[in-house]
């Protein structure tokens, strides 16, 4: 769907013709909504519009107006196909650079979209990857966010290495996940530096010249800086969790912001939802965002009355929406929300989840959180597992809940314990990557199961957080017995089955506690009960598995063995109707819990799919209020 395509029409003395940056951007024009998963754009010297999509793997080609003009890309790990790209750059000579990030590559096309060459493959050393993102071209060279290898890449434009920018860490020249990267005609490069929550600049030998940003809500800060673009002398900065676009000088010196925080759903029309990467027409006329979280793409000319006026509308402060992860022990559920960064306890005793306190703050330091991304509870409900991947450890909180049932919301109910670093782990062990945490599994007996997403794979912890062992990432293991993107883990009720979804694969994986693959199911396809892509995974009291599918919309249940029973729910904001859904879990009265993230909510079924309750944002919630 194409919304007031306004975008020719523009008066050309309204429009910057040359590479000036006179032109502040912001006057809404565009939008265009039937993207899947739009991770990043590029704008051609003719104004052609390149947009990739992650989930169908593919690019699509638009006129400035937004109408479609070609597409090309298919799924795969081929010679010209792609897995879960994440960044398009432009060569000047009209070469289209991908970032295969699930490949850990970059290919190379034709304007066309004809198969040129690739560069690149899995590792840590020179022109080697893991999950490559944003990444900037010009006559000579090709630079590379290279973002769990914690470093930017450097390398001739046929592929050949040339230099590596950056380590990990949070000091002066150092980056912590970097998502996309900017050169000027001096060969500086400018870093969304995403977990660091900065801008971090190099000059053309490496060498770090400064940094600029820091965390927050306010004018020259960011929350997850994930996308940037160069043109003139001005940096255009997606400023994904603080909804906006920023605007600085090559210096750092903040210009111009425009974009505010959508708050009713699917709102547009000028106002961004999360928006993940920017790009600046070459000829000056426009500027376009994309928006995974929408699936969408808009289109911005130059300010308007309007649009300054809309830009002064809002307060500036953390817009805060519940993560990907969810569990549930006795009467008490924890969720995750990211931006904040924070997690939430919650009182499920009753029909409706009641928020009875919260704990977190940005930083580096113990008890602090980065980037949380996985949570569990221990069967008491007594402490909180809390893993946080912008920081490498897995961090432990105790919940200090009252006997009585009272539900006032009490500040002071949880406490930082002790944390876990793995990167110091890393240092012992000599692993491929340190170990990246995502999703997390607790076991019967208090035993810790981790997706390892850096590794792509499963690390287990016994009760006292000692390192155990990891399985699932043998080269050599047939296709049930390895992962390639694992994004949820599970343990069946007796603890002898262990369930991981593998997003990459369109399946669920089973092992033994020891590791040993059991068996696999789910079949990637359109059907009733197939998967497009899975997310999430929750394993009920009688052992059903309910798997979350974020491409389709539902959730699937599978018997104990994997034999479809079962899918509810489709695409929308009414009662089992999802956005995107990702982690579930079963409360202690056999409910289950579904983060429909997309829909900034959380849904309570039954094990049948019938409605119970919704919580979370009251836009959100409102439209389930209403019986069907």
């Amino acid at each position: 769907m194409i919304a007031r395509l306004a975008l020719l029409a523009l008066a050309p003395s309204a429009i910057a013709q040359d590479a000036t940056p006179a032109v502040s951007f912001g006057g809404f024009l565009a939008e265009v909504r039937d993207f899947q998963d739009p991770a990043s754009v590029a704008i051609a010297a003719n104004d052609e519009i390149y947009v990739l999509e992650s989930a169908p793997a593919r690019v699509r080609v638009l006129d400035a107006a937004g109408k479609e003009l070609r597409s090309f890309g298919v799924r795969g790990s081929k010679p010209g196909e792609l897995l879960d790209p994440g960044g398009i750059a432009l060569a000047p000579d009209g070469e289209v650079y991908v970032a295969d990030t699930g490949n850990d590559r970059v290919q190379v096309f034709s304007p066309d979209g004809r198969f040129l060459r690739n560069f690149g493959i899995r590792g840590r050393g020179p022109s080697e990857f893991n999950q490559p993102l944003g990444l900037a071209v010009d006559a000579q060279r090709v630079f590379v966010a290279d973002s769990r290898n914690h470093r930017v890449q450097v390398f001739l434009r046929d592929g050949r290495f040339a230099n590596e920018i950056g380590r990990f860490g949070h000091g002066d020249g150092e980056l912590d996940h970097p998502a996309d990267v900017a050169v000027d005609a001096d060969w500086n490069a400018y870093v969304a530096d995403a977990d660091n929550q900065r801008i971090a600049v190099f000059d053309r030998r490496g060498a770090f010249v400064k940094s600029f940003g820091g965390f927050g809500p306010y004018a020259g800060l960011f929350m997850t800086p994930s996308g940037i673009r160069l043109r003139g002398d001005r940096l255009y900065v997606a400023d994904r969790d603080n909804h906006r676009i920023e605007v600085y000088d090559t210096h750092g010196e903040l210009q111009h912001e425009f974009g505010v925080h959508a708050l009713r759903p699917r709102e547009g029309g000028g106002k961004l939802h999360f928006p993940n990467q920017v790009a600046v027409a070459p000829s000056g006329r426009f500027v376009a965002v994309v928006e995974a979280f929408e699936d969408r793409l808009q289109i911005f000319g130059p300010e308007t009355e309007e649009s300054r006026v809309l830009q002064q509308s809002q307060e500036k402060n953390t817009a805060a929406h519940f993560g990907y992860a969810v569990d549930c022990a006795g009467a008490t559920m924890v969720l995750l929300e990211p931006s904040a960064p924070a997690f939430l306890v919650w009182d499920v005793a009753g029909n409706e989840p009641v928020e009875i306190s919260r704990f977190g703050h940005f930083g580096g330091k113990s008890g602090q959180l980065v980037r949380p991304e996985g949570i569990a509870l221990a069967s008491d409900a007594t402490r909180a597992f809390v893993s946080d991947p912008g920081q490498g450890r897995l961090c432990v909180f105790q919940v200090a809940r009252p006997p009585e049932p009272d539900l006032r919301y009490m500040p002071e109910l949880v406490r930082f314990v002790k944390s876990l670093d793995l990167r110091a782990l890393w240092e012992t062990a000599r692993t491929d990557w340190p170990i990246e945490p995502g999703a997390i599994a607790i076991g019967p007996k208090g035993d810790l199961w981790l997706v390892d997403q850096a590794n792509a794979r499963i690390a287990v912890f016994d009760a006292k957080l000692a390192f155990v062992r990891t399985f699932g990432d043998g080269a050599k293991a047939s296709s049930d017995g390895r992962l390639f993107r694992p994004t949820d883990v599970a343990l069946s009720p007796s603890g002898e089955v262990v369930y991981v979804v593998d997003a990459a694969d369109g399946r669920v994986k089973t092992f033994d506690p020891a590791g040993k693959p059991l068996f696999a199911f789910g079949h990637r396809g359109d059907g009733p009960t197939d998967l497009v892509r899975p997310f999430g995974i929750a394993v009920g009291p009688d052992a059903a598995v309910f798997v979350t599918d974020e491409g389709g919309n539902k959730v699937v249940r599978f018997d104990a063995v994997g034999r479809p029973e079962k899918a509810f729910g489709a695409k929308g904001l009414g009662r089992v109707e999802f956005c995107k859904p990702k982690g579930a879990s079963f409360d202690a009265r056999g409910r289950l819990v579904v983060v429909d993230w997309g829909n900034h909510r959380g849904q309570v079924l039954t094990r049948d799919g019938e409605f119970v309750q919704a919580f979370g944002s009251r836009l959100f919630v409102q439209p389930t209020l209403r019986k069907p």
